[in-house]
């Protein structure tokens, strides 16, 4: 099928394109529960793309065994090496957004003003880089 999922609710299987089974009803069930509880979508992305992040922000990063199963785990992640030392790396939106065209909804994230982008390092920090005054 071409559209599994409403995308809040939607599985990382679906979006990556790996193959499922009926434990993706189960991610969607825990979704909306999530939601009944705090009032407000648990992972309200604006694009897959976005909805991807929000998911590896909060629970960390997909296992490189699922990623490398994915059809479409490409357009999401930069592989970096091969066999055993493979890791993938989220792109930055803005690769992302070049990459498919697409351009971003502006204050999609609420990113305060002051930050001029997102770097995602390895170890799942997420650093700040400040735009300086010219």
């Amino acid at each position: 099928y071409t559209y599994v999922q409403s995308r809040h609710y939607r599985a990382p299987e679906i979006i990556l394109g790996i193959p499922y089974n009926n434990s993706i009803d189960m991610w969607s069930a825990g979704c909306i529960a999530a939601e009944l509880v705090i009032g407000i979508p648990l992972f309200p992305g604006s694009s897959e793309f976005n909805q991807l992040f929000k998911i590896t922000d909060m629970l960390g990063n997909i296992p490189n065994e699922l990623l490398l199963q994915g059809k479409k785990t490409c357009s999401y992640f930069n592989r970096l090496g091969s066999g055993e030392n493979v890791k993938f790396i989220m792109k930055q939106p803005f690769e992302y957004e070049i990459e498919n065209n697409k351009n971003r909804i502006p204050n999609e994230d609420k990113v305060p003003s002051n930050t001029f982008f997102l770097i995602r390092e390895e170890d799942d920090k997420i650093i700040e880089i400040i735009a300086k005054d010219t």
